[in-house]
């Protein structure tokens, strides 16, 4: 198991240098920190917010890489069927539909693009009045159970490692402290839904929501880049030889 902490482990499985393994550690804990900063900062907390707001930045990135994510995982999906891989080709299809799906949530199914009416019956049970399932009354405000939920099946599918059954699809360690960010946030969004924490808090806790969004989009594009790697060296170059 101390293996998979090397660097040279990384080099031989997924053809990785230690400056990538380095970059994607630290990452999503560089980029949750430095947004908390601009949050708290009151001469740069406009700023922030707005970053994070519907329809900005963020949430347009966060489609960008869930919809690439999505067509990358669909692609190595269809590669594995090739090879009769059928099981991380079952897994990697389902894995890539769920990307897509969440990036079409993300921009409304189109709503954004078109700025087609929502119909009378779904503004009814629509928080924001969109053609979306995440604002439906009963999900919206508890979608952090979602990020919790996406969090521990990373922290599973790492420990997936030690069977060799799941060796094509298990998740490779340096994500893990994309995980801890993850349930970390979830868990704090967690209990303010329980406990008052305040409004200024509570105000940063709902809208930082979406940068941990784009930490879910990018963790499963590297999830995915990397298994592709590793699949290509194990899988698919052995197999044309």
């Amino acid at each position: 198991m101390k293996k998979i902490f090397t660097v040279d482990f990384f080099y031989e499985k997924y053809g990785i240098t230690k400056n990538t393994v380095k970059i994607i550690v630290i990452t999503p804990v560089v980029i949750t920190a430095l947004m908390m900063v601009v949050l708290l900062i009151p001469s740069t907390s406009k700023m922030g917010f707005w970053l994070l707001d519907e329809n900005k930045p963020i949430e347009i990135l966060t489609f960008i890489v869930f919809i690439l994510a999505g067509f990358y995982g669909l692609n190595l999906s269809i590669k594995l069927f090739k090879f009769k891989k059928l099981f991380p080709a079952l897994l990697y299809f389902i894995f890539s539909f769920c990307l897509i799906f969440l990036a079409m949530e993300e921009i409304a199914w189109g709503q954004w693009f078109f700025h087609f009416e929502t119909p009378d019956s779904w503004k009814e049970i629509n928080l924001r009045n969109e053609t979306t399932i995440h604002n439906i009354d009963g999900i919206q405000g508890n979608t952090e159970i979602l990020r919790l939920i996406y969090g521990v099946s990373g922290l599973i599918g790492i420990w997936f490692y030690r069977f060799y059954k799941f060796k094509d699809v298990y998740v490779p360690i340096i994500l893990l402290p994309w995980f801890i960010v993850i349930i970390f946030h979830g868990s704090i969004d967690f209990y303010a839904d329980i406990v008052s924490v305040g409004n200024r808090a509570d105000l940063i806790l709902q809208e930082s929501s979406e940068l941990i969004e784009l930490l879910i989009a990018i963790s499963s594009f590297i999830y995915l880049w990397l298994n592709s790697k590793m699949l290509k060296k194990d899988v698919f170059i052995p197999i044309v030889n």
